[in-house]
């Protein structure tokens, strides 16, 4: 996490109750959740390799916890997942789009075969249903619409979603905005701004 989104992300999640992160990564972010509030923290994360680190990272944090998926909209689909050179940050199921990625010199180096769930069965598979869950935080590097797509019954229970956008391709057959907009409106969620820049994060309020 930048510096200068610690702040954003911080007033985020002091208000919420619960979070589901979604591209975890290594869980670089948990700090600041434990900072601004005590909140119960699920961190869903597909690289088994790096979920490994993810959950060696979130042990001085008691009421955070690792999980390993590939979250889309289908359950049990193999999908070759790609794998960048930049730490894994940029690694995702669709392959890269354009010159975006050469002029920051990075990469997919190899790939893995790796099997999905959806949102909706993880929850119930871990029983997050005995938490107050308003808050998802997406970062899936071009699957959000597929996130969205296989979390009906997520959707319906929680207040904010805060979500990775793209106004450009930067991942082939990755999300756009307006339709990654048009999903959302359509469940009943809001942008709270309009995008400034070609890929960034958004948050999204239910109205």
């Amino acid at each position: 996490m930048k510096p200068k989104n610690i702040k954003k992300l911080g007033n985020i999640v002091s208000t919420a109750a619960d979070i589901i992160h979604i591209g975890a990564h290594k869980g670089q972010e948990a700090w600041i959740y434990e900072k601004f509030g005590q909140h119960n923290v699920f961190w869903i994360e597909a690289i088994p390799e790096i979920y490994e680190q993810l959950k060696e990272n979130l042990k001085e944090y008691p009421k955070q916890f690792a999980i390993n998926e590939l979250v889309t909209d289908k359950v049990n689909k193999k999908y070759k997942f790609y794998l960048s050179n930049n730490n894994l940050e940029s690694s995702s199921i669709f392959d890269f789009s354009n010159e975006w990625w050469k002029k920051k010199s990075v990469y997919h180096k190899n790939s893995i075969i790796l099997k999905s769930n959806t949102l909706d069965n993880i929850y119930k598979k871990y029983n997050m249903d005995k938490y107050y869950i308003d808050l998802l935080i997406i970062d899936v590097q071009g699957a959000e619409l597929l996130v969205l797509k296989g979390a009906d019954e997520i959707l319906s229970k929680i207040n904010w979603i805060y979500t990775e956008y793209s106004v450009m391709p930067v991942y082939k057959d990755g999300v756009m905005w307006p339709e990654l907009k048009k999903h959302l409106n359509e469940k009943g969620f809001y942008n709270t701004k309009e995008p400034t820049r070609k890929h960034g994060n958004i948050l999204f309020e239910r109205k």
